[in-house]
């Protein structure tokens, strides 16, 4: 054989050679989607529910005035509804225990706040310190694990008779720095989404700002997730304020926390059970028949800290759909899912505003009647 013959025939090989691997491969590829098509997916196994039928908690809903009657609008940017899961897993929290160190835990907090003088016990579980030079005051509960430093906002304490907000970042790093310092931290806590707004006190009244150069404190809200598939937000029962609040501001020498909220619920992780999701067209067709709780709405030119009077709204817009769950300040068994609605209201007089509207996500089979 010549040099000649060699080559072409070996050319010819390697091309038999790729049609034989390309024809292998397109029947290798066939054969398998064929199998999957003959070969039907299984379900998946059906949610567990395993705590049983879910007592709900209480939420109130703000009234409207007696004469409104919105029309209600789903302008979301698709112009549908959101697409969820037909499960959730739902976490048990973990109830709230008195131990021989809760006590003094409280008593060393107050004494890094500043209280020197003895408490007043309210019951077992329950104190208030006061300052009464510094007019400020700390309540606790030492089995629920809850805290709360107030001043007087007619007369604000010395430490800041002259206050500053601080930025963003700044006001999220002294949050945490605050909490580290009394032992009220939580590794949650350090990756938790911190929700910062800037507020003006005159009066005796706070009113939000903004921006933080002419704003008096920053308040950092912590807003935390939780899930093991994906996080889903934790918001309290009034959405614009969370369990964990820190308010802070600057006096010219130091950065000072007057005033912070703090509600602390563990939840069992690893011990959550699913449970079947309400479809997210049923909750809707309950909103707009008027059943969804609404647990916020601020009309323009007001704030969270305005007073409420019930408005005459004609329209409400949802301009976006969520799934989190709720969690409140007194104990609760379950850590419980909810749809979130918001979106732009407006009233008889065009005004506009901002709404927030709430809806159990759980089947209504799972959840237990209220006899109350």
């Amino acid at each position: 054989m010549t040099l000649t013959e060699f080559n072409y025939t070996f050319k010819k090989f390697i091309k038999f050679s790729i049609i034989v691997l390309i024809l292998y491969f397109v029947g290798k590829a066939g054969v398998i989607y064929t199998i999957k098509k003959l070969t039907p997916v299984p379900p998946p196994p059906p949610p567990q529910i395993g705590f049983g039928k879910i007592k709900p908690i209480k939420l109130y809903s703000l009234p409207l005035s007696k004469n409104a009657a919105p029309e209600y609008l789903l302008d979301t940017k698709t112009g549908k509804l959101p697409e969820f899961n037909d499960r959730i897993e739902l976490y048990k929290t973990k109830p709230p225990l008195a131990t021989i160190l809760s006590e003094k835990r409280t008593r060393d907090i107050a004494i890094k706040l500043g209280f020197t003088s003895n408490p007043v016990q309210v019951s077992t579980t329950e104190f208030v310190w006061e300052n009464s030079n510094e007019r400020m005051k700390m309540t606790a509960n030492t089995v629920l694990n809850n805290y709360k430093l107030t001043f007087d906002l007619i007369r604000p304490p010395s430490s800041v008779s002259s206050r500053k907000a601080l930025a963003e970042k700044k006001a999220q790093d002294a949050a945490l720095k605050f909490l580290d310092f009394i032992g009220l931290s939580h590794p949650d806590l350090v990756n938790a989404k911190k929700r910062v707004s800037y507020l003006i006190l005159e009066n005796g009244i706070y009113r939000t700002a903004q921006e933080n150069e002419s704003a008096h404190f920053s308040r950092v809200d912590f807003v935390r997730s939780i899930g093991k598939k994906e996080d889903i937000k934790i918001f309290n029962s009034q959405p614009n304020f969370s369990l964990i609040s820190v308010y802070v501001t600057n006096n010219g020498k130091e950065n000072v926390i007057p005033q912070f909220e703090y509600t602390y619920w563990d939840y069992d992780t690893e011990k959550g059970s699913t449970y079947p999701l309400l479809d997210v067209n049923s909750a809707w067709s309950n909103v707009i028949s008027g059943n969804g709780i609404l647990a916020s709405l601020i009309e323009e030119g007001k704030n969270e800290y305005s007073s409420y009077t019930p408005p005459e709204i004609s329209r409400l817009e949802i301009r976006d759909v969520e799934l989190i769950y709720i969690e409140i300040p007194n104990y609760f068994e379950v850590l419980q899912p909810f749809y979130i609605f918001t979106g732009i209201s407006k009233d008889i007089y065009n005004l506009q505003g901002n709404f927030i509207i709430y809806y159990p996500a759980l089947s209504a089979d799972q959840i237990l009647l209220d006899t109350n």
